[in-house]
């Protein structure tokens, strides 16, 4: 019943024993002499250089599925030297941190969500009030500012407590093509876009189980994002749907002609106000990420 794997290594790299989660992790089979080299050669070298002493106390490697694990190495006191291997699913603890972290944001929502948006309304109304006794372009400039930060905010504030108030999925039966081309439809109708910005390319004709406003509202995430940093040009955002390697499984790519994520903040895009220089709220790809968590998407 434990969550973490266990394997028992000789000195000579054998695997002496492991439990059911290690084998699970590392695709084990169930022959009595297992090589540590052949069945995961990174984990076997960061174990040797251990034992040599010019290895770190734990490492991350790729495991059978997932390339989300952590080992990390013991000496023990049997007469033949044997070490043992503790492996931790990196991507669980990840996803549990993320999962109290959303627990917490949902009890900040009840608590602070409506006292910001009472304050807001009176700025937003003196600004209005300020607008009518025009003065001179200093001051137009200054309501602008004014004007468009009090809309940031209350964006953010909407996105909260949209997040506080997301009801439990109730999938239906979607055909992906025909939903994505409505989809498109209505998103340049809304953005005041020319037809040929947004490409939908279809590699598959597939029906999805998923709740059709969860994924109304992760598709405009996602291409809010595509657009904010595209050039708006012909094809500039593209939506293509293929059949996933795993079967029962399709993949929805939303992509975009800029200059892409930079590599330093790959980790943290899926953090809660995660700050960004497009005037973005920063909760865009976590509460996608929530929803489609909720549909059994990844």
């Amino acid at each position: 019943r434990m969550q973490e794997g266990v394997l028992i290594v000789s000195p000579t790299g054998r695997v002496a024993g492991y439990n059911p989660v290690a084998q699970a992790m590392l695709g084990l089979s169930d022959e009595a002499e297992i090589d540590l080299a052949t069945h995961a050669p990174t984990l076997a070298a960061a174990l040797r250089l251990w034992e040599s002493g010019g290895g770190q106390e734990a490492i991350q490697f790729c495991g059978s599925d997932t390339c989300d694990l952590s080992a990390r190495f013991e000496h023990t006191t049997s007469s033949d030297g044997a070490v043992l291997v503790f492996l931790e699913d990196v991507g669980r603890i990840k996803e549990q941190a993320q999962q109290l972290k959303l627990a917490s944001l949902g009890r900040l929502t009840a608590s602070i969500a409506h006292e910001i948006r009472h304050p807001l309304s009176a700025i937003r109304h003196a600004g209005e009030l300020l607008r009518e006794e025009r003065r001179g372009v200093m001051q137009d400039r200054l309501l602008r500012i004014l004007g468009d930060n009090v809309v940031r905010l209350d964006r953010i504030v909407q996105d909260i407590l949209d997040l506080g108030r997301q009801s439990r999925a109730q999938p239906e039966l979607l055909s992906l093509d025909e939903f994505c081309a409505g989809f498109i439809e209505n998103f340049a109708v809304a953005e005041e876009l020319s037809p040929e910005v947004i490409e939908l390319v279809c590699h598959a004709q597939a029906a999805i189980c998923f709740d059709r406003s969860h994924l109304h509202r992760v598709l405009w995430n996602l291409l809010s994002n595509a657009l904010r940093h595209s050039s708006r040009g012909h094809a500039a955002v593209r939506i293509e749907l293929a059949q996933a390697a795993s079967p029962g499984r399709v993949e929805l790519h939303v992509s975009d002609d800029g200059a892409g994520v930079p590599d330093a903040v790959r980790e943290q895009l899926f953090e809660p106000f995660f700050p960004t220089p497009h005037q973005g709220t920063g909760l865009g790809l976590f509460i996608a990420r929530y929803l489609c968590a909720s549909n059994g998407a990844t």
